[in-house]
């Protein structure tokens, strides 16, 4: 790791700094880096670090490269989200145990209420990634889909984060103005995602200074101008999250707006389907 050439770059494109390494044993480098800088640059170093170890691990067992600036966002996120965790209250809630259990298959939400599943997808070779989100009413029945694909190698929970906010966008497009769709105007919407990290950077407090600080703030603001019903964040296992993950997949294949109460693709409706059993 001293003598890597890809974690020099990540470590002084996330530092700012350049790294002159006359150490040829790592111990003795991290010593004299320790030695010489603050501890909040100790603290990024070490996640950057880190970061650059799950890369390796990426490309050695999955044939992923990971780009220089994909490791430093990364690093990033985790560090902030990581402080924010030491901030907060030691102890576990019984609601925050109920957050990290999840749920493991898809529920259908209350009268009047709307449920919007939302993921991601890394189309690594391509340097791309997939957005998608679903939303159904109490019956199950699909309100409106959307399948969005991007250009770019992003970290994956930002990823995530970026398909919360479009549902956010599109919810924000229909009721901003307490106004009736298709005859709907829900009582409260609830956004479910896989992501547990993305899930605990709604709910925290804290403001997280990263990339995906950033968006996690534009979709509280989005959430917080919605004065006729309440918008909930909730944390739902792989296993319930099948539609959305299908449609960040097949971003690929059904670009944009794919369905708005109306017929949706074989393999979504199986999906669909299987929710309601």
């Amino acid at each position: 790791m001293v003598g890597c050439s890809f974690t020099k770059a990540c470590v002084e494109r996330g530092l700012g700094l350049v790294i002159n390494n006359g150490e040829e044993d790592f111990g003795a480098w991290f010593e004299a880096f320790c030695n010489s800088h603050l501890t909040e640059n100790i603290e990024k170093l070490s996640m950057i670090l880190w970061s650059v170890w799950g890369a390796r691990n990426d490309l050695v067992w999955n044939d992923k490269a990971i780009s220089v600036e994909r490791v430093v966002s990364s690093a990033i996120t985790y560090l902030d989200l990581w402080k924010s965790a030491q901030n907060s209250n030691g102890g576990a809630s019984s609601s925050s145990s109920q957050l990290r259990a999840g749920v493991e298959h898809w529920i259908k939400p209350s009268l009047g209420e709307l449920k919007v599943n939302c993921d991601a997808a890394l189309f690594s070779g391509e340097r791309s990634h997939g957005l998608g989100w679903i939303a159904r009413d109490h019956a199950g029945l699909c309100v409106a889909a959307a399948a969005v694909k991007h250009r770019g190698d992003i970290d994956p929970v930002v990823a995530e984060a970026l398909s919360m906010k479009e549902a956010l966008s599109w919810i924000k497009s229909c009721w901003e103005d307490s106004r009736t769709v298709e005859g709907l105007c829900p009582t409260a919407v609830l956004l479910e995602s896989d992501c547990l990290v993305l899930v605990n950077a709604f709910n925290s407090k804290s403001h997280i200074l990263s990339p995906l600080g950033l968006i996690v703030s534009d979709c509280i603001s989005l959430i917080r101008s919605f004065s006729s019903f309440d918008i909930l964040v909730q944390f739902v296992k792989r296993s319930g999250n099948q539609a959305a993950n299908w449609l960040a997949r097949s971003s690929g294949s059904y670009p944009d707006r794919i369905s708005s109460r109306g017929s949706v693709p074989s393999g979504l409706e199986a999906i669909l389907l299987a929710d309601l059993l």
